[in-house]
């Protein structure tokens, strides 16, 4: 009898540990931060909460030349930059911003005596431009006194496009199967207006991409040639 229930233990022990070496192992990928194409190290890993990237606050701030003092009787951190002052408070989704206050989706969190933030909004709150590459799950920063030159890859066309803070540039389109193409990246980079758009000739893997562009972000201004006949050319 000992020996019989000996050997069905074993069995339920080696069934067990077969259970657990067949569960499946989820990774969960680095999140990548940088500010102005600079990668920021960070002694408490970013995370993703409630579908938000939160990073430690101090080194998102200093990277950011942002001021940052801490209330720590009301858990509330104060970050200057020029003439922002921008207030949050740990479980708290009102952030103050020149004293004026807007809602968040996500409170700040401590976590390893680490005060983690939401990034974008603060970025965005300090005039700064973010975006997010899920593929390499990063999140990038561009402040306002960054000129970017973006080749846009619409493969043997051409496309470009200029920012620097709130402006930005867009110098041809691509061919017209790269229309979405092109406006997904400018989408993407948290353009939603351009200055200006220049078409430099009218061949189509110039202009192609163009007519879609102007009909779904708000141009300022357009220059082109205006003499090229072509059926993509003239509906641009």
């Amino acid at each position: 009898g000992k020996t019989k229930g000996s050997n069905n233990m074993k069995k339920r022990l080696i069934i067990f540990i077969l259970a657990i070496l067949t569960i499946p192992t989820v990774a969960f990928a680095k999140i990548n931060v940088t500010v102005d194409m600079t990668p920021i190290n960070f002694d408490v890993e970013p995370k993703i909460l409630n579908s938000r990237t939160m990073v430690p606050m101090r080194a998102i701030f200093d990277a950011l030349n942002a001021d940052i003092s801490w209330d720590d009787s009301t858990k509330t951190v104060t970050a200057t930059k020029d003439s922002l002052t921008i207030k949050t408070t740990i479980g708290s989704k009102e952030i103050s911003i020149n004293g004026k206050t807007k809602q968040i989706d996500t409170a700040p969190v401590i976590e390893n005596s680490r005060t983690l933030v939401p990034i974008r909004f603060i970025s965005e709150s300090l005039g700064c431009r973010v975006s997010w590459d899920d593929n390499s799950k990063t999140v990038s920063v561009f402040s306002n006194d960054l000129l970017q030159v973006h080749f846009i890859d619409v493969e043997q066309a051409d496309s470009i496009l200029l920012t620097k803070g709130d402006d930005a540039i867009l110098i041809d389109g691509g061919n017209r199967a790269d229309d979405e193409t092109v406006y997904s990246y400018i989408n993407n980079r948290g353009v939603d207006s351009l200055d200006y758009v220049f078409c430099t000739h009218g061949h189509e893997d110039h202009v192609g991409g163009l007519s879609y562009i102007l009909e779904n972000v708000k141009t300022d201004i357009v220059i082109s040639d205006d003499n090229y006949d072509s059926k993509t050319f003239k509906k641009f």
